[in-house]
């Protein structure tokens, strides 16, 4: 039928909402982490996840621990 989703696995690795989010394209997206401990964001244009780098990962997480500090 043509339409296209975003499914809920990568590799048949089931994903979660990691409670992060990314900006894409002017758009902000949830990351997503795998039952294997990768973590990912879905790229609407290719129609796929992209995996983020662990040291990404740890920067989003440092980032998200600071500004909860000023809360």
């Amino acid at each position: 039928n043509g339409k296209r989703y975003q499914p809920n696995n990568v590799g048949g690795k089931k994903l979660s909402k990691a409670g992060l989010t990314i900006e894409n394209n002017g758009v902000t997206q949830n990351v997503w982490k795998s039952s294997d401990g990768k973590y990912y964001y879905w790229e609407g244009r290719q129609n796929k996840y992209i995996q983020l780098s662990s040291s990404y990962v740890k920067a989003l997480k440092k980032m998200v621990n600071a500004a909860n500090a000023f809360r």
